[in-house]
């Protein structure tokens, strides 16, 4: 699954948006991965696979019953309280976009405000919880992440079924509306620059420099390449001009709503990310950057 899902990138890459995008298609698609980039890759996907089967909702197939249960592990008698939940994971989103907005855009194109008034052979299992045929694109954001949640397994089911119309009904029976995971405040804790703050376990212990910057970066530097960040995420957020002081606050915060996740900027080798001319190498660039 893992390598199916690498593969799929390599193609399916989003285009830089300083890019030319036929150039992209072109020229640059399909990439060629270097074995750093294929470890960042497969470390993210198996530590957010290990959430899925952890946190994530239950994954149903084509002919689930229909029904609300899901995976509640914080309601009764939690594995895990919240601060323990929050030190195993800061993972970033399964790229399920692209594949939402299709879907959901196919289903506001069929004119048809409720699923029964779509032909017999087109209307999804009675498995989903969704209420008419234009809610998915209403709520296509907690639709992604609950989606993600699941793990990298469902996308590459989703990716790898042959018949479009499968392809949309597993997205729709695994679509919860109930749920909501990466954003959900109440929920997962966030780190804070106070004394009682969550401190960093084993192995991330030894990236807790507090605001000394300079003892981060000798650290990183000593370090082989497939563990350490890219020149790019070095250049986003190692910087002294942030709003907190301690190293990590300023990507807790801010890392999720950043526009450089679309072009996968913290997974690329340094000289990749040098020939693609990435702004955010340029010495001058802003640390805030709309």
């Amino acid at each position: 699954m893992a390598t199916f899902l690498l593969d799929d990138y390599s193609r399916t890459a989003s285009c830089p948006e300083w890019m030319d995008s036929v150039q992209w298609e072109n020229e640059i698609l399909p990439l060629s991965l270097s074995e750093t980039e294929k470890r960042r890759f497969f470390r993210a996907l198996y530590r957010l696979q290990t959430y899925g089967n952890i946190f994530g909702g239950i994954e149903r197939v084509l002919d689930s019953d229909w029904s609300l249960e899901d995976n509640l592990w914080y309601e009764k008698d939690p594995t895990f309280c919240n601060e323990e939940a929050w030190r195993l994971f800061f993972g970033t989103m399964a790229p399920y976009q692209k594949l939402v907005d299709k879907i959901a855009q196919g289903l506001v194109d069929t004119s048809a405000l409720f699923f029964s008034e779509l032909p017999e052979d087109q209307r999804p299992p009675e498995a989903i919880s969704l209420c008419d045929c234009h809610e998915l694109q209403t709520r296509e954001w907690q639709t992604r992440e609950g989606l993600a949640s699941t793990g990298p397994a469902l996308l590459y089911k989703i990716l790898h079924e042959d018949e479009p119309l499968a392809q949309r009904n597993l997205v729709l029976v695994n679509t919860k509306m109930q749920r909501e995971h990466f954003h959900t405040d109440d929920l997962w804790p966030r780190p804070e620059s106070v004394p009682w703050a969550m401190p960093l376990l084993y192995p991330a212990d030894k990236f807790n420099f507090g605001t000394d910057r300079d003892g981060l970066r000798n650290l990183l530097e000593s370090l082989p390449s497939f563990e350490r960040p890219n020149l790019a995420w070095e250049r986003k957020w190692l910087r002294d001009d942030g709003d907190f002081p301690e190293v990590f606050p300023d990507m807790f915060e801010y890392a999720l709503g950043n526009r450089h996740w679309n072009w996968g900027y913290a997974m690329w080798d340094d000289e990749r990310a040098a020939q693609w001319k990435a702004p955010m190498l340029d010495e001058n660039y802003p640390g805030y950057d709309p």
